[in-house]
């Protein structure tokens, strides 16, 4: 690492700070500075100021971590967001998280030592990568936007989780209800009906649609599989 010519600035003490915070709370979440700092080497009182965006680490002192957590030292001066250098890139390229890619690498590996001894747990993990791989496939973002439209035909399977984990449907500003449009197919006519809702009538409309594209994701993965045979 060359020698810095000037100081760092907050934002990139405050990028620091949380590297080195993500580092002690993997250790132990619940551990104070005082035992942190003896198992480091370190004094609490330098931990403390790391972590708290006052005083940039020196060399020696990212030396310890990396020697304790790894790392490189553009991660640990929160100039990269893997600790592995190959992750860096994968993360650059697909926005995963570092722990999502160690998560399909552990996968991949698995898959790749045992092939030859395919056990049950071999087939647990590939339908797993399949899994991911058809949700990936087919996503579809359609902007998480529960008031716009209540209409959940034609939402795909992630919109309806987010939807229904993150809106709270609240019927202050709606004290009648929310509309809900069904829409029904006769012949060749598509015909819709409006309903008005309350909060857990439309939870449930769409906990019934995660369910319903489950129920399709897992046909369709069974279908690939027979193909494949």
């Amino acid at each position: 690492m060359s020698k810095k010519e000037k100081p760092l600035s907050k934002k990139q003490l405050e990028r620091i700070s949380n590297v080195f915070a993500k580092a002690r709370k993997s250790y132990n979440k619940d551990i104070s500075y005082r035992k942190f700092a003896e198992y480091m080497g370190l004094s609490h009182s330098t931990i403390q100021a790391i972590e708290n965006a006052r005083q940039e680490p020196s060399i020696s002192v990212i030396n310890t971590y990396i020697e304790k957590f790894g790392g490189t030292f553009a991660y640990w001066l929160g100039e990269a967001t893997c600790k592995n250098p190959d992750n860096e890139a994968i993360h650059n390229l697909t926005g995963l998280s570092e722990e999502a890619i160690n998560k399909l690498r552990e996968y991949k590996n698995y898959i790749d030592i045992t092939e030859a001894n395919m056990g049950d747990y071999y087939f647990d993990v590939a339908q797993r990568l399949q899994v991911l791989n058809y949700i990936i496939e087919n996503i579809e973002h359609n902007g998480f936007c529960p008031d716009e439209s209540l209409n959940t035909t034609d939402k795909n399977l992630l919109d309806n989780i987010y939807t229904f984990l993150f809106s709270d449907f609240d019927t202050k500003n709606t004290p009648n209800g929310y509309m809900y449009c069904r829409k029904i197919k006769i012949g060749d006519k598509q015909v819709s009906k409006g309903e008005l809702l309350q909060k857990n009538e439309v939870r449930m409309i769409y906990l019934l649609n995660i369910q319903k594209n489950l129920n399709k994701m897992r046909d369709e993965i069974q279908q690939k599989e027979f193909e494949s045979n």
